[in-house]
């Protein structure tokens, strides 16, 4: 990584934003810029926007509320993820 380098940290998921926020701070500690967070979901309920301070966040599929059962999402897998982004239509199926 170069110093000065312009850095757009992609993520699946911000629940918390601890992990973004560390990724953010580690990227910035080797001399990135960091300039935007996207993620594929966010859960707004959990407030990781919070912990990003003024970081740009754009999130494809924002969430305002948990209606299952939260510890569900830890078994969200791949084919789920496809699945909801495709269904929100921001992924074309594969050869389309």
């Amino acid at each position: 990584m170069t110093a000065g380098r312009r850095v757009v940290l992609v993520d699946d998921l911000l629940a918390t934003g601890g992990t973004a926020a560390a990724a953010w701070h580690l990227l910035e500690s080797v001399g990135a810029h960091v300039v935007a967070l996207e993620v594929v979901i966010e859960l707004q309920e959990l407030g990781g926007r919070a912990a990003l301070g003024d970081l740009v966040v754009e999130a494809q599929v924002a969430l305002d509320r948990l209606q299952a059962d939260p510890h569900a999402l830890c078994h969200f897998g791949l084919r789920q993820l496809v699945d909801l982004v495709q269904d929100e239509h921001l992924l074309a199926p594969a050869g389309h």
